[in-house]
């Protein structure tokens, strides 16, 4: 006998946002760069809900922007900025049935970059600190049941980027990236979900990829490139929905992503501002493990081809 089948959702979501910015570069001397920038947001979100209630919700917010860099004459440039954001998220709270209120954020940066006059080749070094309010959370409750997405009070991730163009010869470049990220929920409803470590989040990246594009001669323009990219493991936290209901509820032992590496390559070809692309993202098509639960692990994407075609002027 088939079981009756329970409609658990039907609704229309509609969000729109409405935004004006003006953003200044001043050059106060030949040295000093100073970067302004505001931004005012309108948003509206409605939920027309044919089993549950109806929902309405509106919100505005200015956001601004701040960098000072200061360029030495061998290239060197040292900088801090200072920026924030504004996001609404459509959808209801799956535990509250509320609309999410907007995503907002602020980050502090401070780096430097070297990049000696007329040449490509150059290195950059950041640090940051990323704090987020509202963040969404997307939680499993079961095998059977769909991810409960729910907000906390606050996210912050701080860590270091390191970014390099290494100009090998004509047409030959490669790049090179690393990054580190700490992320924790600092702030949220439920207090013992303080100082976990956000899901799905890698402490590390980094990446390589060399390129090559014929400089003159018959195939001028004609390239292709081949990298490499490293994704460290991540931690599913183990609170899940369910003690979110409860906070009675034992805690489900934290499950590890593990770490994988993936290749890439690409043909390319530009001629009169044209650019023809044939991208492949893992390769060899590697299994791996995208992120796991309490209730299992998802598999990240094969192989996949992407053609391309653009026009620049």
């Amino acid at each position: 006998m088939v079981p009756a089948l329970t409609r658990t959702g039907d609704r229309q979501v509609v969000t729109r946002q409405t935004g004006v910015y003006l953003q200044d570069q001043i050059a106060l001397d030949d040295h000093w760069r100073v970067l302004l920038g505001g931004r005012y947001d309108w948003s509206k979100s409605a939920i027309d809900d044919r089993i549950k209630a109806d929902s309405r919700a509106s919100d505005e917010a200015f956001t601004g922007r701040l960098g000072v860099v200061y360029v030495f004459d061998n290239g060197l440039a040292p900088y801090a900025s200072y920026s924030e954001s504004f996001n609404p998220v459509s959808g209801t709270d799956g535990l509250t049935g509320k609309p999410f209120d907007p995503e907002q954020g602020r980050q502090y940066e401070i780096g430097v970059k070297f990049q000696p006059e007329g040449a490509r080749s150059f290195v950059s070094l950041a640090l940051f600190d990323l704090t987020k309010e509202d963040y969404v959370l997307s939680d499993n409750r079961n095998q059977s049941a769909p991810a409960v997405r729910r907000q906390v009070g606050e996210v912050n991730a701080r860590g270091v980027e390191l970014e390099a163009l290494a100009s090998l010869a004509e047409g030959l470049d490669l790049r090179m990236f690393y990054s580190y990220t700490d992320a924790f929920i600092t702030s949220s409803p439920n207090t013992w979900e303080k100082d976990i470590r956000l899901p799905y989040t890698p402490k590390e990246s980094a990446g390589a990829w060399l390129d090559y594009t014929q400089p003159s001669g018959v195939l001028k323009g004609l390239g292709g490139g081949l990298g490499v990219r490293y994704t460290g493991a991540s931690r599913y936290t183990g609170v899940n929905a369910a003690r979110a209901l409860n906070p009675a509820l034992e805690p489900i032992a934290s499950v590890e992503s593990q770490a994988y590496t993936l290749l890439d390559a690409s043909v390319h070809y530009s001629l009169s501002g044209v650019r023809l692309a044939l991208n492949a993202s893992n390769l060899l098509d590697k299994e791996y493990d995208a992120s796991c639960s309490e209730v299992g692990c998802s598999y990240g994407y094969g192989r996949t081809v992407t053609a391309s075609a653009s026009y620049g002027w």
